[in-house]
């Protein structure tokens, strides 16, 4: 099986990272510009967090140290997050735009 690789760049006007908490209902992103966007589950999560395009559709799961890679996506909002075991699992996510 081959590899896949890493889409990065440090030549974006701006880089910031966001802690993202987690919640039982479906939460729409931040409203945030971006062109690469990672999202990580810290190990230290109890359980899993869902990701989906609305709050119906939160199918990719992302357990306790999980990682998405790099997503191209003009907005971190296009995106729903939520299932979470609770409000002490969060996400952090790194936003390069």
């Amino acid at each position: 099986m081959g590899t896949i690789p890493q889409q990065f760049s440090d030549s974006f006007i701006h880089e910031t990272f966001y802690k993202i908490t987690g919640t039982y209902a479906a939460s729409q992103f931040p409203d945030v510009e971006s062109h690469l966007v990672r999202l990580k589950a810290p190990s230290t999560n109890s359980g899993s967090i869902f990701i989906g395009h609305n709050g119906n559709s939160l199918w990719w799961e992302l357990d306790a140290g999980d990682d998405t890679g790099w997503i191209s996506v003009p907005n971190l909002n296009r995106y729903w997050h939520g299932l979470s075991s609770g409000s002490a699992d969060y996400l952090v996510a790194w936003v390069q735009g």
